[in-house]
């Protein structure tokens, strides 16, 4: 084993960062000055963005942020629960409402499914977390947001080398934040970075970060003579200095390379630890460039034999330091305390926090390095009794056993809204392998033309159960709304079905009129905000209940990329499902209602 300790993330600071540091002490000018404006320039052009501005911590630039895009008291911002505390106390901090949506496990960023189910009138923003430095999901968020007249404020403290298939993370939302502190991928000790193309917005960034000073301080000392500044408001002190422009201007210079080398370690682990029971990173989404700043594997003691913590703890007394990236926000004493979040509101994300592991990746670690936190998490394994037997799956559940033997443990049910998809997920668990508790009395439509695979006598629920005892190694439709009337003594493995709630209600309208029937009197935004509490409080249920694992499927991922959804919700219910055939009988020309 190791003899020395390797730390979790240490910078790394080079020659060409020393002089520089030496030649902005030498000059005179140590605040904020002529380096600072450089170091703006480049990283502008390195993200694309007409506008950047330096700040003093990621912390202070959401901050401002918020503060800039004039929201205060009375407002809500949508987050996430999966990110470091900076993220929400600078909502707090502006008089805003930290409102927390739930996220997807896989990618541990925000599901916009639930971050639309979170929209109340008094939303003003949204600020996506890029984790781990793998893009959000900005399409569907900037959808959401231009629906709902919504601002996006990314956190990007992660992902400065990051983009999405169409853009470089920087040049996508309103305002972008960008952290420079010691761990990350661009270092300036402390500092920040907010990139926009809101000309309007600049001046009072920057007046906002120094005071509310109208000028700057070494452009009132320049060779045209002094100028007066003025208050324009009670801004603060979050300026960046021209010693921490020194750092960054050679940082950013090397990033590419660093995100290279950040790579090869990547892939290294990916490679050592693919036929290992941890739950490994998911790849890129297609044509995305992940930032590589974190690699979180996931610690589960059902697969292990070891908790998270103690496995943390044993690593560390082995000589190499791990870093937990996060504790859900939600579950920390003040928000639970104040804002009245408790376990069981955001399942996805406590499933995450319970179990996250981030493992050493800075570039100035060797090969060497690199072997020893490889031999020492298998030893650590060794020594739970955990051998090398093939990759687990990254929805977090056991290996697949035949469909004879899980009847017994569980029955499968498809549950979500009307026009959600659900009958499109019981012809995939048919084609799967998995045959359908259907009576077949209700006949495939144009509505539904590959038919509705329902029970009659599942509407009776709560007065009629003998159908329960029918359903082992079966998949049956169950309505959302009687979820809850299961009988307790049974368990229950739901895959729920999401959809955009627009989707939805276009495709109610649609079948409605191809039926002859009248539309319900309800407005679009009555059912909307109606639909969207009723997922809210059946997903805060599903989370307590100890007889039922839920598993959550968006309707458009599935349109997207068939198989890999087919593959999640094979892992979920841990079966032999074919899932090749699951995604053949996608039929995308059914998606007739797209937001």
């Amino acid at each position: 084993m190791r003899q020395d300790y390797l730390t979790f993330g240490s910078p790394q600071i080079g020659e060409e960062e020393i002089a520089e540091v030496v030649d902005t002490l030498r000059s005179g000018w140590i605040g904020t000055g002529p380096k600072v404006a450089a170091f703006e320039e480049a990283f502008r052009n390195y993200v694309g963005a007409e506008h950047a501005i330096a700040v003093s911590s990621c912390t202070a630039a959401l901050h401002l942020s918020v503060q800039i895009a004039g929201m205060g008291p009375g407002d809500e911002i949508i987050t996430t629960p999966m990110t470091f505390c900076a993220t929400a106390n600078a909502i707090v901090h502006a008089g805003v409402t930290p409102i927390f949506a739930d996220i997807n496990r896989e990618t541990m960023n925000l599901d916009p499914t639930a971050v639309e189910a979170a929209i109340t009138p008094a939303t003003k923003a949204i600020i996506p977390v890029h984790f781990a430095g793998r893009p959000c999901d900005m399409e569907a968020l900037c959808n959401i947001a231009k629906r709902h007249n919504l601002l996006i404020i990314e956190d990007a403290a992660h992902a400065i080398e990051s983009r999405t298939a169409t853009a470089k993370i920087g040049a996508i939302g309103d305002l972008t934040c960008f952290s420079f502190y010691v761990t990350k991928n661009v270092v300036t000790a402390e500092g920040g970075m907010i990139t926009t193309d809101r000309s309007d917005w600049v001046d009072r960034l920057k007046t906002s970060a120094l005071h509310g000073m109208n000028r700057d301080a070494w452009k009132r000392y320049s060779d045209t003579g002094f100028k007066h500044y003025q208050v324009e408001s009670p801004g603060f002190k979050y300026n960046m200095t021209d010693i921490q422009a020194s750092l960054g201007i050679h940082q950013l210079r090397r990033v590419e390379d660093n995100l290279r080398r950040r790579e090869e370690i990547w892939q290294r682990y990916d490679e050592a630890f693919a036929d290992w029971p941890l739950q490994t990173p998911a790849r890129p989404a297609q044509g995305q460039v992940h930032g590589r700043h974190l690699y979180t594997i996931m610690v589960d003691q059902a697969d292990v034999g070891i908790e998270r913590d103690a496995f943390q703890l044993r690593l560390h007394e082995l000589n190499i330091g791990t870093g937990i990236h996060y504790v859900a926000v939600h579950l920390q004493p003040y928000y639970a305390r104040t804002w009245g979040f408790r376990r069981g509101d955001f399942p996805e994300a406590e499933y995450v926090s319970d179990r996250t592991l981030s493992l050493p990746l800075g570039v100035g670690m060797s090969d060497g390095d690199v072997d020893d936190v490889i031999a020492t998490v298998k030893h650590v394994l060794g020594e739970s009794g955990v051998s090398s037997s093939g990759p687990i799956s990254r929805a977090g559940t056991a290996t697949p056993v035949p469909v004879a033997e899980a009847e017994s443990e569980f029955i499968t049910v498809v549950s979500g809204l009307p026009r959600s998809g659900t009958s499109m997920l019981m012809k995939m668990l048919a084609a799967g392998g998995l045959p359908p508790l259907t009576d077949g009395i209700r006949e495939a439509d144009e509505d539904n033309p590959g038919g509705y695979y329902e029970l009659e006598q599942v509407k009776n629920l709560g007065t009629e159960e003998q159908w329960i005892e029918e359903a082992g190694g079966k998949a049956v439709k169950v309505i959302s709304q009687l979820l809850e009337t299961l009988p307790s003594n049974r368990r229950y493995k739901v895959v729920f079905a999401l959809r955009d709630m627009h989707e939805i209600l276009a495709s109610q309208r649609a079948m409605l009129k191809r039926r002859g029937q009248a539309a319900d009197e309800a407005s679009d935004a009555e059912v909307a905000t109606a639909f969207n509490a009723h997922l809210r409080e059946v997903r805060k249920w599903l989370a307590v209940q100890s007889h039922i694992d839920a598993f959550y499927v968006d309707y458009a991922a599935i349109l997207r990329d068939a198989l890999a959804e087919s593959r999640k919700i094979a892992a979920f219910l841990a079966l032999p499902l074919d899932t090749h055939g699951m995604a053949g009988v996608v039929n995308e020309d059914l998606y007739r209602q797209r937001a």
